[in-house]
């Protein structure tokens, strides 16, 4: 009863309400993937190879000119971010009610969750293809959280917060601990790159449903903006996490 009362029991019960809609009834070819700990640490590692070789892939031109256009609208929303990091403080209190339904706790529940009830309601309704989402969606998840760490550490961004009132907002790379374990860097937005992670697996295997695209990455887009509002990240820190986590959701963990 005190879980069904917390964040964690609420979010789950309302996930495994909603997943069996996105029941899916074409049976295509897919990729593999199961709870086994082999299967799944296989899959992983592939993923993990396929993100770290792709500088690589670029010199043959593949994927170049997107790569070139994420980096490029990141790059330009960067001298945006202290004036935009300086109205979400002076406006602090005119997102406190958004802040506090999205709050940092609620949202990491939601997306935590969202895998485990859709494997959840796999299970009760017996439909392989709702586990199979939320296997592939864990999956996507753990790339993009390793990704994301790995960039924090190497580019070492203060978040906004952590600047004083009054400090400089344009000098905030390589600030930070450079130790993986805190993984304390602004850039790129974790929470970000974890929502649209999840949402792609959910969109593009439930696309059968007009709706459902529109919903997973509305509710992506939402929560994501709470990273800002709460000053917690940068307007580029976010742009270039939900370039990541869609990336890895697609390109890396559906091959699509």
């Amino acid at each position: 009863m005190s879980m069904m009362r917390s964040g964690w029991g609420r979010s789950l019960a309302a996930t495994l309400l909603i997943c069996p809609l996105f029941a899916q009834n074409d049976k295509t070819e897919e990729r593999q993937v199961s709870l086994n700990v082999k299967k799944f640490a296989s899959n992983f590692f592939s993923d993990q190879k396929m993100i770290w070789t792709f500088p690589a892939k670029l010199a043959t031109g593949t994927g170049l000119m997107p790569a070139l256009a994420v980096a490029g609208t990141t790059a330009s929303l960067v001298p945006l971010d202290p004036p935009a990091a300086r109205f979400v403080r002076r406006n602090s209190k005119s997102f406190d009610r958004f802040n506090r339904v999205f709050s940092e706790n609620h949202t990491t529940y939601a997306i935590l969750l969202t895998p485990a009830a859709f494997y959840a309601a796999g299970l009760i309704t017996r439909d392989s293809y709702l586990k199979r989402t939320g296997l592939l969606a864990a999956e996507a998840w753990v790339d993009a959280d390793l990704t994301n760490i790995a960039f924090r550490s190497a580019t070492r961004r203060l978040r906004p917060l952590d600047v004083p009132a009054g400090g400089d907002l344009r000098d905030t790379w390589f600030k930070t601990s450079g130790n993986p374990l805190k993984s304390a860097g602004s850039f790129p937005s974790g929470h970000t790159a974890w929502f649209f992670a999840v949402a792609t697996v959910v969109a593009r295997r439930h696309s059968n449903r007009r709706w459902v695209p529109f919903v997973a990455y509305g509710v992506a887009t939402v929560a994501s903006f709470s990273r800002i509002t709460s000053s917690n990240h940068f307007v580029s820190d976010n742009v270039f996490g939900a370039a990541l986590g869609y990336s890895i959701g697609r390109f890396v963990v559906l091959r699509q």
